[in-house]
């Protein structure tokens, strides 16, 4: 993305950063776990397969920076917004 833009690697972080407030890989992971929550509510995709529609290629890491993220395990997540 820098090269397209012409600009370092770097300058292209810190200005990313300046307008979100955070790197291009915390809103990569952000992207990822909102496109999973979608999955998670919507389909009854396994949740490996989501993991791994969602550019996860270990079920584990998965698991692990969902829960960070949601405060919840993706099993949970799905129960809980199908309860709704």
């Amino acid at each position: 993305v820098a090269e397209r833009l012409a600009l370092s690697d770097r300058t292209l972080i810190r200005r990313f950063h300046e307008l979100l407030g955070h790197s291009p890989e915390k809103e990569l992971i952000r992207i990822r776990i909102e496109h999973a929550k979608l999955l998670l509510r919507e389909t009854s995709l396994s949740i490996a397969i989501i993991a791994e529609k969602t550019g996860y290629s270990s079920l584990e890491y998965f698991n692990r920076m969902f829960q960070r993220k949601v405060g919840f395990s993706p099993r949970k997540y799905r129960e809980l917004s199908r309860a709704d």
